[in-house]
């Protein structure tokens, strides 16, 4: 039973007009005995994760192990059981919201007398599982196979949304020729040894991230691409263009260069918060060269 599957199934019988983000974490934090989030980051040893993290495990991403292991150690099942049954709708929700448990196939008594009792069970057996070192080898390759379905997805998805800029822009012709003018793309590849040489751990990270999905993310493009080839040359142009102005506002800082063109793909992309999608699409970019130049030494 995985946890995306759970907090789903969980946001369409709770009364709550949150985002999906907004959902999870408020189900996370009414399971401990913390008031906010970043306490039970820190209480695991990681004070500098983003709250916004949060949201990628409602869309199917493997549920870390470190922060199941924090949520039992400061687990509050009163908290947990009074936040389902205050906040669980009104009517033939409660039959409804047992008979969809009851279709992941567990061992777990359902009740309907109690469904804050019986959520909170399903919600701890979740997780002892991904706490658990004692997965054997198969659910060990289960989750990477999941995370590279999950991740093969996402990004799919995210280079449709790209090639919808266009569209959603919607500049004046004049506008369009001011792009062209002040943006001139370059065709002849340069390797990204060239380009971040002197910044040795995003070169890393660019490279393995290349390494591992440029082909996916090229093949999505050219997909695309079939339908209207005029969508890809305006998305290498207003990234190049988005680059060059950020390139002087940064100072050739290629660390902040970097962080800005993610921000700029996140607005872009209607508000997308999966950190580890933005930087593979923002290296996808340093290597078809609309963003970072060749270095001289």
């Amino acid at each position: 039973m995985k946890f995306s599957d759970f907090i789903s199934t969980l946001q369409k019988y709770i009364c709550t007009s949150s985002s999906k983000l907004d959902f999870t974490k408020t189900v996370i934090i009414n399971a401990v005995g913390f008031d906010d989030i970043y306490d039970l980051f820190a209480s695991a040893g990681k004070p500098d994760i983003e709250e916004k993290t949060i949201g990628n495990y409602y869309r199917a991403r493997p549920f870390p192990k470190w922060l199941s292991s924090a949520i039992l150690e400061n687990l509050s099942k009163s908290k947990f059981e009074n936040f389902i049954n205050e906040n669980l709708s009104l009517g033939d929700t409660t039959d409804e919201l047992a008979d969809a448990l009851k279709k992941f196939g567990t061992n777990i008594n359902i009740s309907t007398d109690n469904m804050g009792e019986t959520c909170t069970n399903f919600f701890v057996a979740i997780m002892n599982e991904n706490s658990s070192d004692n997965k054997n080898e198969l659910d060990q390759l289960l989750d990477i196979t999941n995370k590279d379905e999950y991740l093969q997805k996402e990004l799919e998805q995210v280079v449709k949304s790209i090639l919808l800029w266009e569209k959603n822009d919607n500049l004046s012709m004049a506008d369009k020729i001011e792009l062209d003018k002040n943006t001139e793309l370059n065709y002849d590849p340069v390797v990204v040894e060239k380009k971040l040489y002197d910044v040795k751990s995003l070169k890393t990270v660019v490279l393995a991230n290349v390494t591992e999905y440029y082909k996916m993310i090229k093949s999505f493009f050219l997909a695309e691409q079939k339908k209207s080839s005029e969508q890809a040359e305006y998305v290498s142009k207003t990234v190049k263009n988005k680059y060059l102005k950020v390139k002087a506002i940064a100072k050739g800082d290629k660390h902040e260069i970097f962080k800005r063109m993610k921000i700029f793909i996140q607005d872009k992309t209607e508000n997308y918060d999966n950190d580890e999608i933005l930087n593979i699409i923002v290296s996808y970019f340093i290597q078809s060269c609309e963003v970072f130049d060749a270095s001289s030494k």
